[in-house]
């Protein structure tokens, strides 16, 4: 991955904020501070709600919603997403909350227009308040690029 992509980049800030702590609070974080980087983010947020635990999206990067051909600002993922995808999304929500740990993968994702991109895509964690529930920023970008 070249040392100026969008992953590695929010990886090497995430790791400044985190310090020693298990999980840097969002609180702590500024979009001033990576204006760069806010085209690839997307930041979930594990809520609870009447119909169980759901996650919300809270920022959505102009990168994204060119991918995904839509906004999702706001929206439930229990409503916006395939069933399964949901609960991946979800799963991977928790898991990253609960180890505090970043995760990394290369994947391939179909846009809107079912053309094929690999990409690599980091997730990091975030708490709310000091609790084990917060949010989840996800960074994409694709394989490769440089910014």
């Amino acid at each position: 991955m070249p040392a100026d992509h969008p992953v590695r980049l929010f990886a090497d800030h995430w790791r400044k904020l985190r310090g020693d702590r298990p999980i840097p609070a969002r609180q702590d974080f500024s979009p001033i501070n990576v204006p760069v980087l806010l085209p690839y983010l997307v930041v979930l947020e594990l809520t609870e709600t009447d119909d169980g635990p759901d996650l919300h999206t809270r920022l959505e990067g102009e990168y994204m919603i060119s991918l995904t051909g839509r906004s999702n600002m706001g929206a439930s993922a229990r409503h916006v997403m395939e069933e399964d995808g949901y609960f991946a999304r979800l799963q991977e929500a928790r898991e990253t909350l609960g180890n505090g740990e970043a995760q990394f993968a290369e994947i391939e994702a179909l846009d809107h227009k079912n053309k094929t991109h690999k990409l690599l895509r980091g997730v990091f964690p975030f708490v709310l308040d000091g609790d084990r529930k917060g949010q989840i920023f996800i960074v994409v970008g694709e394989n490769g690029m440089s910014l």
